[in-house]
């Protein structure tokens, strides 16, 4: 990982162990020149309501994206993500249809759940939780990046075991919560935090097993 995208690029370009530099988010970033590009677009949102900042959702218009994109992957069920795709598909281009898949079945052993997550978009997980059975009994949003502190984790451990509820979050969060030096009392309500929540692991299955193998042969052409 780098926080410089050009000098993390350079890195991986001298390691002759590596063929393929993999980028996420990293469409509108001009500072370095992308082989391949592919738009992801959330199934149930699409694209809004299909402006650009400040009034939607796209940080530029659609058009001028997709002339620079060779295909898009949608992912998840949802008629905006539908639309999207019936629209690329008219353009010519490569389309793919993706599903969040979790690893495991839950199992909270009949307990409800206290679900948080500190994503872009924590409704997304909830609903993933539901759609595999598990019962959401609360919900605890944070920003996204959010960094869980003390007073925080020390609340969400009481607000599950008041309720007898199962804590749950994404990967994400759960690596994000490192054990603090800073404790309330003398309880590092972070570690208990991490002690007590269950992750769900998850993994995207797209609508084939080598559905985007043709992007990686055009950017090995490309490179």
């Amino acid at each position: 990982m780098s926080a410089d995208r050009v000098a993390g690029a350079q890195a991986i370009e001298l390691n002759p162990e590596f063929d393929l530099i993999i980028m996420d988010d990293g469409f509108q970033n001009p500072s370095l020149a992308k082989d391949v590009s592919l738009i992801v677009v959330d199934g149930r949102r699409g694209i809004g309501n299909g402006y650009a900042h400040p009034g939607g959702p796209l940080r530029a218009q659609l058009d001028s994206q997709l002339r620079r994109s060779d295909g898009v992957l949608v992912i998840g069920d949802g008629d905006p993500g539908m639309s999207v795709l019936r629209y690329c598909s008219r353009r010519g281009m490569a389309t793919h249809v993706g599903a969040i898949r979790p690893l495991e079945a839950p199992d909270f052993g009949g307990r409800g759940a206290l679900a948080f997550a500190g994503i872009a978009d924590p409704q997304k997980f909830y609903a993933t939780l539901v759609a595999h059975g598990v019962e959401i009994a609360e919900t605890r949003d944070f920003p996204d990046h959010h960094p869980i502190q003390q007073d925080e984790a020390e609340e969400l451990v009481d607000r599950a075991r008041r309720s007898d509820l199962q804590l749950v979050t994404t990967s994400k969060d759960w690596v994000r919560m490192g054990a603090s030096h800073m404790t309330i009392g003398n309880t590092d309500f972070i570690a208990l935090l991490r002690e007590r929540t269950k992750v769900l692991d998850v993994e995207l299955v797209l609508d084939g097993p080598n559905a985007l193998e043709p992007l990686f042969g055009l950017a090995v052409e490309r490179s």
